[in-house]
């Protein structure tokens, strides 16, 4: 059976950061070198002052709400991209 998926650790590093591409399974909302922190703060601070969250739930709820909006207009959707 042949083999699948990278060999060489070049391979395995580009592989790893597949999710980056969708960012489905990526672990961070920024990626380092190619964006800055500050904009993805200001973002998040922007859907936090307008939804206003009290308690546990809805500050996580905001929070997905602000990376699911930021996917959105990473990807593209002109409505997502207004608030930038």
């Amino acid at each position: 059976m042949p083999r699948r998926g990278p060999a060489t650790p070049a391979g395995k590093a580009a592989a790893s950061r597949n999710a980056w591409k969708h960012g489905i399974l990526a672990s961070a909302m920024i990626i380092p070198k190619f964006e800055d922190p500050r904009d993805w703060e200001a973002h998040r601070d922007g859907i936090f002052d307008s939804l206003e969250p009290e308690g546990h739930l809805e500050h996580m709820l905001a929070e997905r709400i602000a990376a699911s909006y930021d996917l959105l207009a990473q990807d593209g959707d002109p409505a997502a991209s207004e608030s930038y």
